[in-house]
Formats: C-alpha cells, sequence, structure tokens
C-alpha cells in the first residue's frame, strides 16, 4: 500500500459509492446511473448485496472490514470515495435507509430483517466504518492490483474483469505496465483476452442501431450476454481471412485487420455494420454460440457476411488494411485523438490511406503548398458510436468549404442537426422536447431553441456560455443561411458567410462531440 494515507472511522452517510466502480461501467457510460441512490439499486440488482444485508444483521458488521477509499474528486469537504468495498457499503446504506430500494423485489425482504431481534445491534456495528483513504486513484489503483489477482477476480463476469483491467489502463496507459502493477500475476495475452470482452461490449453497446428496448435488454444483460460466442467466432481462421482480424494493442485500443484475401474492405462503417450483425445474431437472436455449430454451419454462417457486406465495400486495391478503434467516450483516449495526427503517423478520421498520402506531400521536393481548408478539420475529436454522424463528419472532412460554399451550408445543418439530437437523447432529454414542441420536436429550429434554453443541462458548464451564443445566432443572425433562403436570385453565398457558419458549428461541435 501506498506510504500516504491514513485511517479514519466515518459515517456511513459521508462515503460515496464510486460510479466508476467496474461493476457499474456500463450503466454508467450510458447515464442510466447518475446518482448514490441509483448506484446503490444497480448494486443490490447485480452483485447480490442482500447476502451482505443478512450477514450484516445475523453477525454485525466486523471491525476488521476496512474501505479503500480517496477524498472526493469535485472537492467537495468531507466526503470521500469508496474505491474497494462499494458492495459492503451499500449493505451498510440500505440497512440504514431502507427505502432506496423501495419498489424492487428486495424492499420486502429488508423489512423482514428490520423486524430481526439483532437489527438495532447490527445498526450500532456500523454507525462508523473503518476506511483507509489514500492520496488519489493512481495510488488506489496500485493497491487494488496488489490484492485482486487473476486468481481472485475469476468470479467476476467477464466484463466487470475487463472494467476492471481496463481502469488500470487509464492510469497506467499501456498493457505491459498494466501487467507490471498486476506484480506478473497475469500474463498479457490474458490481460488482452479479458479487455476484449469489456471493449468488443463497449462497442456493442455503443452502436447507434439500439431500440430503447433492446438496449435496456443489453444493458440489463451485460453481464451474462455471451460476448464469448462473437469473440470465439472473430478467433476463427475463416472469419479473420474472409471477414476481419479483431486485436486488442499494447494501448488498450482495438486494432481491425482486413485482410487482400477477403471480398470485404472493413472501414469503420462496414466494421460498425459487421458488429451490429453479430450482436443481433448472438445476444439478442441467440442464433449461434460457437460451441454447438458444426463447422459448415460456421462456414455458411460467415458466408453470409460477404454476400452482406461486400457490396458495400470500397472498390479499393487489394491489400491489407488497418484501423484502431478508440473506446468511445474514454476521456484519456480522447485526448489522444484531440492532439490531432502528427506527421508521419498513421492515425485519423478520414482513414490511414488518405492520411498516409498528406504525410508524404512534404517530402517531395517540390515547395510544399498549403492544403485548402476542409469544412471539418482532419484533428478534431469525433465520436464513433453514431454511424450517420460519423459518416457526416468523415465527408466534411474532405469537403474544401470555400470551394464548395452551398453544399457546406448544407452539409453544416445536416451536421448540427444529428448531433443536437443525439445529444438530447444521451442527456434524456426527449421527452422534455417532445413536450415542449409537440409534432415539431424533430424541426431543427426547435433543436436549436430547445438547446438554447437548456444548454446547461447538455454540456459541460465551461462550454454553457459558448454553445448558447453559438446556438442564438444561428437562430437569428445565421438562420436564413442555414436555409438557404437569403439571397435573391442574382445574389451568391459568400465565403464570409460559410466561414461564420463553420465557426459556428465547430464551436458547438467541440463541446458537444465530448458529451456523446
Amino acid at each position: 500500500m501506498s506510504a500516504n494515507y491514513k485511517k479514519t472511522n466515518r459515517a456511513v452517510a459521508s462515503i460515496d459509492l464510486d460510479l466508476k466502480n467496474p461493476r457499474l461501467a456500463g450503466l454508467v457510460k450510458r447515464q442510466a446511473i447518475t446518482s448514490q441512490a441509483e448506484a446503490a439499486v444497480a448494486l443490490t440488482t447485480s452483485s447480490d448485496v442482500m447476502t451482505l444485508c443478512s450477514s450484516i444483521v445475523h453477525n454485525g458488521f466486523h471491525p476488521d472490514e476496512v474501505l479503500i477509499a480517496i477524498n472526493d474528486e469535485s472537492g467537495k469537504q468531507n466526503r470521500v470515495t469508496v474505491i474497494e468495498g462499494n458492495r459492503r457499503l451499500t449493505a451498510c446504506k440500505l440497512l440504514l435507509k431502507p427505502k432506496l430500494v423501495k419498489g424492487t423485489t428486495d424492499f420486502p425482504k429488508l423489512q423482514k430483517l428490520v423486524k430481526h431481534p439483532n437489527f438495532d445491534a447490527a445498526l450500532n456495528s456500523i454507525k462508523k466504518l473503518s476506511v483507509v483513504i489514500l492520496d488519489n486513484r493512481h495510488s488506489a489503483a496500485a493497491y487494488l492490483a496488489s490484492k485482486h489477482t487473476s486468481e481472485s477476480i475469476k468470479r467476476w463476469s467477464p466484463y466487470t474483469q475487463g472494467a476492471y483491467l481496463y481502469s488500470f489502463l487509464q492510469e497506467f496507459h499501456t498493457v505491459t505496465a498494466v501487467k507490471k502493477v498486476l506484480r506478473n500475476t497475469m500474463n498479457i495475452p490474458d490481460i488482452k483476452r479479458r479487455l476484449f470482452s469489456f471493449l468488443l461490449t463497449e462497442e456493442i453497446l455503443n452502436l447507434e442501431c439500439w431500440s430503447a428496448k433492446e438496449l435496456d435488454f443489453l444493458t440489463a444483460e451485460i453481464d451474462k450476454n455471451n460476448i464469448g460466442a462473437i469473440i470465439r467466432l472473430m478467433a476463427r481462421a475463416e472469419f479473420i481471412e474472409a471477414v476481419c482480424d479483431v486485436k486488442v494493442m499494447d494501448n488498450g485500443q482495438l486494432r481491425v485487420t482486413s485482410r487482400s484475401s477477403s471480398k470485404i474492405y472493413i472501414d469503420e462503417l462496414v466494421f460498425l455494420k459487421v458488429l451490429e450483425k453479430l450482436a443481433r445474431d448472438a445476444l439478442i437472436k441467440s442464433r449461434f454460440n460457437t460451441r454447438q455449430e458444426d463447422a459448415e454451419t460456421v462456414r455458411e454462417y460467415i458466408a453470409e457476411f460477404q454476400t452482406e457486406f461486400a457490396s458495400e465495400s470500397q472498390d479499393e486495391e487489394k491489400k491489407d488494411h488497418q484501423f484502431s478503434r478508440d473506446l468511445p467516450q474514454s476521456d484519456s483516449t480522447k485526448n489522444d485523438v484531440e492532439e490531432g495526427p502528427k506527421e508521419g503517423s498513421e492515425k485519423g478520421n478520414d482513414g490511414e490511406g488518405q492520411d498516409d498520402a498528406e504525410t508524404k506531400k512534404p517530402e517531395q521536393p517540390k515547395k510544399t503548398r498549403r492544403s485548402p481548408e476542409t469544412l471539418i478539420p482532419k484533428d478534431l475529436f469525433i465520436p464513433k458510436a453514431n454511424v450517420k454522424l460519423l459518416s457526416l463528419c468523415v465527408e466534411a472532412q474532405r469537403l474544401t468549404f470555400k470551394q464548395n460554399k452551398y453544399s457546406s451550408a448544407l452539409m453544416i445543418r445536416a451536421i448540427l442537426e444529428v448531433a443536437l439530437k443525439r445529444l438530447i437523447k444521451r442527456k434524456k432529454q426527449s421527452d422534455e422536447l417532445r413536450k415542449l414542441y409537440k409534432h415539431k420536436s424533430q424541426d431543427f429550429s426547435s433543436i436549436l431553441n430547445f438547446v438554447e434554453k437548456n444548454t446547461g443541462k447538455l454540456v459541460d458548464p465551461d462550454d454553457i456560455k459558448v454553445v448558447r451564443n453559438a446556438v442564438s445566432d444561428l437562430q437569428k443572425t445565421s438562420k436564413e443561411i442555414l436555409n438557404l433562403t437569403n439571397h435573391e436570385d442574382s445574389q451568391i453565398l459568400t465565403d464570409k458567410e460559410v466561414e461564420h457558419l463553420r465557426a459556428k458549428m465547430l464551436e458547438i461541435l467541440e463541446a458537444v462531440f465530448s458529451q456523446i
């Protein structure tokens, strides 16, 4: 354990559950959990907290049970966040306040425990809990790594194991470093295998194709989903040759390789569609599990991908093609992307082939020419979970806006409309939008008006003023330009008008993309 820590006794009410707990990773990311009460209910449902409640009532809370915590990361005074011991803390919170789970099937069970003759003594044993407070998550991660070895996490679901290891990856940045922090209790292939379950599940859950009912089903079953069936299929040589090869790299990204032998050219958009088919067939329809099917059945299934996606593939030269996938909505990977591709790098949102061509130009003996500005800069972070938004933005990264003013104005409107609709949905404000504007709730003007009035609910505090002003400008001074109705037949759209529209769009996107 880190030398910089202190041990103290604290009231349960001053200790918060960790919303970054690996057991809650998928639910928190999709904003199904935004409060301490919701976290308590989720842990009770998924992590057998009621057994701990019963144990505390019958036996009391053992004085040697120590919680590991850090000081509140938002700066709140006299509050700590528990890093190790979320289940135990939840059990204590439920016993002290049973109505936290009122309306669930666990509430009657708690009511029975309240009537137990030992209940008052049990409450007395949890008035204050022993807490070791470490400096920060980095110190806590090192401590947890020394405690939770390969053997101790075997009882966790594959998704939770991967989320646990991914939390270390965010602190220590590479799989190799995580292996060292784990004191070599896991080898690198084993770490990558567990990370793969988590990363692939996240990719699937972030697909834009799911209905609300389907997403609720997948999220509720996050620890039981047969993601292993998809992974086993992806590992087959036939799938690798015919579709693509997906691996976890040392930096925790997924690397997707499209082989020259395949009839399908896998770019990021096609990859998302391949994932959708796999997820629907394995997780929703239970069409395959790759343990029971014979080789011929598997070959026939893989052939479906060639039939379905070959027509969507680009007409590219037959050669191996690779790209990397950042985990959607990950702050650490987002920051990496926001730095932009460096000269000679292979990263970028526009496909590696084009980036490589761009970086080779300065090496030519000719005088370097400045590339024309595109509607969306190549180094702007673009969320990859929404296929339509990604497709629009990739096209906008190829569009030179000064040479294509009218196309650019239409593209700006389309990108803003899709991005703002996605933001409103992500922030669970869709019902409020419909309530206010009824049958006009999907009109672009209604969406802009709603965003202006509710900016504080949709973006980070630091971005509120910029976004509100930009949206206000679009509604007032730029409204006619966006509708392309500002000019007489004899007039043309000017460079300055499109530049102004583009500037306002980028101000909005830089704030919105980090939220979706």
